[in-house]
């Protein structure tokens, strides 16, 4: 993974198709702040559910518009 600092946020990304790793890094992290997971894939979904602790902070799972969806301006 890559770990960057800056502005408060500490980004992981992982190269692999590795979904447990992802799932439970967040989950690990949500100890002690929030986390976003960006993801398209359902089993890290899945892994998050049956993981993430009520105790701990949120976790948000989004994926990542597609390239080819046009989003209207705002007016």
């Amino acid at each position: 993974y890559i770990n960057e600092q800056g502005c408060g946020i500490t980004a992981f990304k992982e190269e692999s198709d590795a979904d447990y790793t992802v799932a439970m890094t967040a989950v690990s992290h949500s100890k002690q702040s929030e986390d976003v997971v960006i993801s398209e894939d359902t089993d890290v979904l899945i892994l998050l559910l049956n993981h993430a602790d009520s105790n701990n902070k949120k976790i948000y799972l989004t994926s990542e518009p597609k390239a080819s969806i046009k989003i209207p301006p705002k007016i």
